[in-house]
């Protein structure tokens, strides 16, 4: 976690927004590619600056969900997305229409790379969003087995 808020801290200080991060200390090391973990969280953190207004902050928090895993979470303080998208969203090429309000749109593979690279790893992700009340992504990781030192682990 600390290394994606440093990766994206100089955009949201271009931005005006401010990264709140949060790990519980009840959480357990993950059984994660630090880097391709390190890499979805990057692209989490981004797309909710994107659509983040001036002022605003992003939350980023990593707590455990249930007793073999524990979720990530971003959430922004965005214009939400609208619930006829919400299913559609880690699909190839799918991005809400944000031209209209100004915002940066890119090529619609970011987030479908990252449920691709979250599965693969043995989680899932998913997203909470409500118009107007901004998005929260979620994407969970399998813990590091008690018995299993050996394993590389990140948090």
């Amino acid at each position: 976690m600390d290394s994606s808020v440093q990766q994206i801290a100089l955009l949201a200080a271009q931005k005006h927004v401010a990264i709140a991060p949060q790990l519980d200390t009840d959480t357990s090391s993950v059984r994660a590619d630090r880097e391709l973990a390190t890499r979805v969280l990057v692209k989490v953190l981004g797309n909710a600056l994107r659509f983040s207004p001036p002022e605003s902050s992003v939350t980023v928090r990593v707590a455990p969900w249930t007793s073999d895993m524990p979720a990530f979470s971003v959430h922004d303080q965005g214009p939400g997305i609208p619930k006829d998208w919400a299913d559609k969203i880690f699909d190839k090429f799918t991005q809400v229409d944000a031209r209209k309000d100004g915002a940066a749109v890119g090529s619609g593979l970011g987030l479908t790379f990252c449920e691709l690279a979250v599965q693969a790893q043995g989680g899932r992700i998913w997203l909470e969003s409500e118009v107007g009340n901004g998005t929260t992504v979620f994407f969970t990781l399998p813990v590091v087995p008690a018995r299993d030192s050996g394993a590389p682990a990140s948090r």
